[in-house]
């Protein structure tokens, strides 16, 4: 999901964990508490450091709340696309993804759509 399309993403995996497997939240925040939601979704996130329409504070703390509701390290490594991440630790099946895009806006990253297709394909 895109913008508000995020928010629901993140609404819906923590709220409905049990149901769906995984979501791809781009320029959205949510959820703000990892205990809040029932289960661990895997969670492929990108957000622009300047998009002024939902705070990219929004994002890190969307990333948080996966990372830590999916059990992953604070530790990550370099993944394909570029300028994305992995987290480290994470129960097996349920991969943290952070796409980091700077100086981006309130837009989706070029390789969004390819990049969520190689995630969702995993699973």
């Amino acid at each position: 999901g895109f913008s508000y399309g995020a928010i629901m993403s993140n609404t819906v995996g923590c709220q409905m964990g049990d149901v769906f497997r995984a979501i791809a939240p781009m320029a959205g925040s949510g959820p703000f508490s990892a205990a809040s939601c029932k289960a661990p979704v895997a969670a492929w996130i990108a957000h622009g450091t300047a998009d002024r329409t939902v705070q990219f504070s929004g994002g890190e703390r969307s990333r948080d709340a996966w990372i830590m509701k999916n059990g992953c390290t604070t530790m990550s490594m370099p993944t394909d696309p570029s300028p994305c991440v992995t987290y480290q630790g994470c129960m097996a099946g349920y991969p943290v993804v952070w796409c980091q895009n700077e100086g981006a806006g309130h837009t989706q990253p070029s390789y969004g759509s390819s990049a969520i297709w190689k995630f969702f394909s995993q699973f």
